[in-house]
């Protein structure tokens, strides 16, 4: 109720969005009433990394073949757009939109639903820590290669370039330098 009033909205569908963000792990409920902020532990973020090092990679193998030439276009465009800006989530949103076109051949949509709920979580909980780790910055430089191998269409090289990227990823949280 607090929610809904806090918003101007009638009470069920503060409750309706309550629900999706508990089903989203999102938010725990503490109590019968209290609903609060899920926090993620280090073994949480290991967890959500080791899905998508399974999801990712799967999905650009069966999407690499699938993908059309204006596919091509829209991911350079957003690599290029990967140093224009020093602000971290408009970095996380092109990185992110680069990936999701990598992934639009797929043609699995619960398998995409699953990819953007773990990018979600870790994008919710841990941008300031990848902001500080400098794990953002200079992504589009690190991933032309991946592009070329996509756009050369040799999806075990592709797939097995992403596994690494992931790993790396997780490495860079998991034991900062």
């Amino acid at each position: 109720r607090d929610l809904a009033a806090q918003f101007g909205r009638s009470p069920m569908p503060a409750r309706d969005a309550v629900k999706i963000l508990l089903a989203e792990g999102l938010v725990i409920q503490e109590g019968s009433k209290t609903i609060v902020v899920a926090p993620v532990t280090l073994d949480d973020f290991v967890e959500i990394m080791e899905l998508r090092t399974v999801l990712e990679p799967h999905a650009l193998e069966l999407s690499i073949p699938r993908l059309s030439t204006e596919n091509f276009v829209q991911a350079r465009a957003a690599l290029a757009r990967s140093g224009a800006t020093d602000d971290a989530r408009e970095i996380v949103a092109n990185h992110w939109a680069f990936h999701r076109v990598l992934y639009s051949g797929v043609g699995r949509s619960r398998l995409l639903a699953l990819i953007e709920q773990q990018h979600n979580l870790l994008v919710r909980y841990l941008l300031p820590d990848w902001a500080m780790l400098g794990v953002m910055k200079a992504w589009g430089d690190d991933e032309l290669e991946l592009m070329e191998l996509v756009e050369q269409r040799r999806v075990p090289e592709a797939v097995d370039w992403l596994r690494r990227d992931l790993r790396l990823a997780t490495e860079r949280v998991v034991r900062p330098a």
